[in-house]
């Protein structure tokens, strides 16, 4: 929340970048020179490796894999700094601090070198906040990627459709052929050929 009050305040909660800081000291002040366009496709192309796995994956319903999700994000973190240097992964590579730089952008409150600025919502999209086609490529994976998390109404009427026809055995609580009790989300009225 505070993202989209006060601007990017990611970085100075990220636990990722806290527990990497230990791996930059060790491998020395390397990062690489990774042009901007670059970075902006990778950090794409994980952000959709992310939502990819959010909407397969059980994540939200099973704790032990919510865990293993930041472990293994952990883990792209190490491999990412390794591979580019701390400050060139967690400020241009990243996908979590890009998007959550994005989101900053639409701040009133702005962190500048002069202090803070405040500024109308959203004005500092007019600056090179997406500057590339990745970074157009991102914002693009996000919006989709919102929409994929979605759950779509028409989608789960098309199950009862097509399962109206075949016996199936009941789940616990569920009286046969009462789709109303299988999929209680789904409004008795979308019912086809239903009383």
């Amino acid at each position: 929340m505070s993202t989209y009050l006060v601007g990017n305040s990611w970085p100075a909660v990220n636990p990722f970048r806290t527990l990497t800081r230990p791996l930059a000291w060790v491998l020395g002040d390397r990062d690489t020179s990774l042009a901007p366009g670059r970075a902006a496709w990778a950090s794409t192309a994980f952000l959709l490796a992310l939502v990819w796995f959010e909407v397969v994956s059980p994540l939200a319903d099973e704790p032990r894999l919510l865990a293993a999700a930041a472990v293994g994000y952990l883990a792209l973190s190490v491999v990412g700094v390794a591979a580019v240097g701390h400050d060139q992964w967690f400020d241009d590579v990243a996908p979590l601090s890009r998007l959550f730089a994005m989101y900053g952008a639409v701040a009133p409150v702005q962190r500048t070198d002069d202090g803070l600025a405040v500024r109308l919502p959203a004005m500092r999209l007019t600056d090179d906040v997406v500057a590339t086609n990745g970074g157009v490529a991102f914002v693009v994976a996000v919006v989709w990627g919102d929409d994929l998390r979605r759950p779509r109404r028409h989608a789960r009427v098309g199950v009862v459709r097509a399962s109206r026809g075949r016996r199936r055995r009941p789940r616990t609580g569920a009286v046969p052929g009462d789709a109303t009790r299988r999929l209680p989300h789904v409004p008795p009225a979308l019912l086809v050929g239903r009383p």
